[in-house]
């Protein structure tokens, strides 16, 4: 049980505002854990500072007056300070999720008319790309000495807007819910009061910050002085979440159930874990029996009804030695000042055991849709007794029991959900129509397997070629978020018709094994390790057979799946099997090679592949300075399944790294293993940043062997990364750029500040700031005269350090071959008129310039990288550069 002493959240503070509600938890408890990961513990005071510097930065760049902020991350402790930082500075916050396609993040901020969005510095050239020149974009993660840490001192009032969140509506119709700060503090009250949350309670924070369902947790924690603990489930697999909410000592879970059925098992001992609460989706019987099976008698699972409309509007509590019950897991009962109706289609009450749509009665409700108010006025109605209080159509059917209890029993239109988040399969449709070699195409979500919804497509292949799953699967994630992808694809002659000439959606056959690839040929496994991989591939993913040259994402797996690969085949192996093996060998031999050795997560690979399929010479992909090779996955993927790949990993230590002498004794090293793999040629090498002048050393040393080099591409690269062999002119050109660029932007963010201050604090703020302006002013000058200025010292990984060293050590010397060059338009356009002559000093035979339209630091990032794929393809093939 939690430790701290339960006291209700009062009525009085819904009738103030989430800021000062937290302040208050902050003056009272300022030494305790506000937020922590295994990595980092913030304490209140601390938690509020960083949200106060924040918060003055966004009031001196957008003044005051109530507006959204777009906030684009990962969960994560970065997450929370962005949050109440924005609803200190007296905004709303609109959270956006990283993993849905620019197109749909670009529609949300445009529709919401966001000015500025807030993200970690990670990230602010990705959301540039597509967030418009007309917005700012704030690196949350930059803190600016002298930003004011206290309390801004004008909190928002209760009838202010808290957030956004947007719903569905992804065909090109978005929904943003507006949540008011009073409407938030009531729904904390009912989860404080319904579980009695503590000062001692430490509450997960899973999903992402764009799921709505991750407001009750984070306030719940915060509000009442216990401890949020974020957890990236998407970067770290469903895999790690047992042992990390032991680790963390969670006491109160919260998920969608199908990341609870994930993780559940006996290898986990969480007696603090008290309260696991499902929503999102349905809670099947069977989850039930998860919870009964796995936690004490102490434990309570929550199972409730709530929207981003509504909050919490029905709750249920089952503990271990309740008794089963038949049908459906209730809901539950009302939660406090909610009512809930059961209507039929002519708006009457229904009685007991009647089905009807449900209908949530509340004075605390959504203000409504962003800007809609025709949706607005149809979903929320006011109530014919009381005008204070409003009618919500959930849209979800319904029947309530002769005790009163509610039962959930599906969506009133249908409208399917997939990990508690609903698809909208239209869009889906439209997506599969685009896609070149297919006919007819339909999408649905299937549930096969109790509670695991899955989206299958049917496509019909036209007569000229059938595509492969990996394209379809590339294909559409260009333009769906990620969980609008579907996992399974079936291959039919025709789609089946009813008597009306409409799609039979109920004659869709399921998913089997034979729905791989047209000529897909099934290679049994081979020794004892494959067998053990293809037999946990089986288990999870419910498909027999399978091959070793089977890919896992082709048969319907997915990040979920992929964690529960990784669980089971660590209970089966003994010994851990972490995520990024399977995300980036998706093969079962792939995967088994990298298995293999008993001490497999130990051992150093220099050469991994990354694509196995094809039978040309493989491209090698030299690792930059971070020291891993996996940054062109989106690459190889684009390259398409028949041109083998392998990465060239930093197989180092840093310590050892330090030994090295020169680059070129490295390359050498490189050399050797390149030799050990192939002892002859032809090779083909190919890097970006720092692996580009690594793989132009390891060429030159391969060729003065006497090897043969039949592709040298370089990408990424600026006049920086060659120095001594572009021209003068283009060197001078690019430092200057870049260090009026740096200026440039010192004095913006000065000039943004300074015209937010009042006008007697200007010649104070001009004091005290100057000095910071001053080196940026001197490496302009510098540049201007023609020298390198000073580097600006940036915390890099721990391996960069030494690789940098032998960088600025290094003398290279002219290739005598041809070169590659993927360069970027817009960026070469900064420091030079003639690129072929300015970069002609690094090859003896010539240089092969090929132009990409996207800046040099979106190359490999998608969809992007499929410019540079196109290239890089062409110049595989030996095809003539485009202009």
């Amino acid at each position: 049980m939690s430790a701290g002493v339960f006291r209700e959240f009062e009525r009085a503070s819904i009738e103030r505002s989430i800021p000062a509600c937290f302040e208050q938890q902050v003056r009272q408890r300022p030494a305790a854990i506000a937020v922590r990961t295994p990595a980092v513990s913030l304490t209140y005071d601390q938690l509020n500072r960083k949200a106060n510097r924040l918060s003055a930065r966004l009031g001196t760049v957008l003044g005051q007056g109530e507006e959204p902020v777009a906030l684009f991350f990962e969960q994560g402790v970065e997450a929370v300070i962005a949050i109440l930082a924005v609803l200190k500075a007296g905004k709303f916050y609109l959270p956006l999720d990283p993993a849905e396609s620019p197109v749909h993040l670009a529609a949300r901020l445009e529709h919401a008319g966001a000015r500025l969005v807030l993200t970690p510095a990670a990230f602010v050239n990705r959301v540039r790309d597509w967030a418009g020149a007309h917005r700012f974009t704030l690196a949350a993660d930059a803190e600016v000495e002298g930003d004011l840490d206290t309390d801004p001192g004008l909190p928002p009032g209760p009838d202010h807007l808290a957030c956004l969140f947007y719903t569905s509506g992804s065909t090109g119709q978005p929904k943003g819910v507006m949540d008011r700060h009073r409407n938030v503090l009531h729904n904390v009250m009912r989860y404080t009061n319904n579980l009695r949350i503590t000062p001692g309670d430490r509450l997960s924070l899973i999903q992402s910050p764009a799921f709505s369902g991750t407001v009750s947790s984070l306030f719940s924690a915060l509000l009442n002085g216990a401890t949020v603990c974020p957890f990236p489930v998407r970067e770290r697999g469903v895999g790690a979440l047992g042992p990390w909410l032991e680790q963390m000592e969670i006491t109160i879970y919260h998920s969608v159930p199908a990341i609870f059925r994930g993780f559940v098992s006996d290898r986990w001992r969480l007696p603090r874990l008290r309260v696991i609460r499902l929503e999102g989706d349905q809670v099947l019987p069977s989850d039930v029996d998860l919870f009964r099976q796995h936690f004490g008698p102490d434990s309570v699972l929550a199972v409730g009804l709530g929207a981003t409309e509504t909050g919490l509007s029905c709750q249920h509590l089952i503990r271990p030695g309740d008794p089963p019950e038949p049908g459906p897991v209730p809901i539950g009962r009302p939660t406090c000042d909610v009512d809930i109706l059961i209507l039929d289609a002519e708006g009457r009450e229904q009685g007991p055991g009647r089905t009807g749509e449900i209908v949530v009665r509340s004075r605390y409700l959504a203000a409504g849709y962003w800007r809609d108010a025709a949706r607005t006025e149809q979903a929320f109605r006011p109530a014919p007794d009381d005008p204070e209080v409003r009618w919500y159509r959930t849209g979800d059917l319904g029947r309530r029991r002769e005790d009163g209890v509610v039962e959930f029993l599906g969506r009133r239109d249908a409208q399917p959900k997939v990990r508690g988040r609903h698809v909208e399969v239209a869009e889906v449709e439209a997506a599969l129509s685009r896609v070149r070699g297919l006919r007819q195409a339909v999408a649905m979500v299937r549930e096969d397997r109790p509670g695991e919804p899955r989206l299958v497509a049917y496509v019909v292949p036209d007569a000229g070629g059938t595509p492969s799953i990996r394209t379809l699967r590339e294909t559409l994630a260009r333009d769906l978020p990620e969980g609008m992808v579907p996992t399974a694809y079936v291959f039919l002659k025709a789609l089946p018709l009813t008597r009306h000439e409409k799609v039979d959606r109920r004659a869709l056959p399921a998913p089997g094994p034979a729905d791989r690839d047209v000529g897909h040929v099934r290679i049994p496994p081979r020794d004892a390790v494959e067998l053990a991989v293809v037999q946990v591939w089986e288990e999870v993913l419910e498909q027999t057979p399978i091959g070793v040259t089977d890919d896992f994402f082709d048969l319907g797996g997915d990040s979920l799946r992929a964690g529960r690969v990784c669980a089971r085949l660590g209970e089966v192996l003994g010994r851990a099997v972490p995520l990024a093996s399977l995300m980036a060998q998706p093969t079962v031999e792939a995967m088994a090679s990298a298995l293999r050795d008993p001490g497999g997560e130990h051992r150093t690979e220099w050469l991994v592949p990354l694509q196995r399929h094809g039978d040309g010479t493989p491209l090698v992909l030299v690792h930059d300075h971070h020291g891993s090779a996996l940054n062109y996955l989106a690459l190889v993927r684009r390259l398409g399944p028949d041109q083998p790949c392998h990465g060239l990993h930093a197989a180092w230590t840093t310590a050892a790294l330090a030994r090295v002498e020169s680059l070129e004794s490295l390359a050498s090293t490189y050399a050797e293993h390149l030799l050990e793999w192939q002892p002859r040629g032809p090779y083909r090498l190919a890097g970006s940043c720092f692996g580009a002048v690594l793989a132009f050393e390891m060429a030159r040393q391969l060729l003065a062997r006497g090897q043969r080099i039949d592709l040298l591409a370089l990408f990424q690269v600026t006049p920086l990364d060659f120095p001594r062999l572009v021209s003068p002119v283009a060197l001078r050109l690019f430092r200057l750029h870049r260090e009026r660029h740096r200026l440039g932007a010192n004095v913006r963010y000065h000039w943004l500040r300074l015209k937010a201050l009042e006008h007697g604090a200007r010649w104070e703020y001009l004091r005290t700031r100057i000095p910071s302006v001053g080196p940026g002013v001197r490496r302009f000058a510098t540049a201007l005269r023609g020298h390198a200025p000073a580097r600006v010292q940036r915390p890099e990984p721990a391996i960069a350090a030494p690789l940098r060293r032998l960088f600025e050590k290094y003398q290279a010397r002219p290739f005598p071959g041809p070169v590659t060059l993927c360069l970027s338009r817009p960026d070469t356009r900064l420091y030079s008129v003639r690129a072929a002559e300015d970069w002609s000093g690094l090859s003896t035979a010539g240089i092969d310039v090929r132009w990409c339209d996207v800046t040099s630091s979106d190359m490999l990032r998608e969809p992007h990288v499929q410019l540079l794929a196109d290239q890089l393809r062409a110049a595989l093939a030996g095809e003539p550069r485009t202009t």
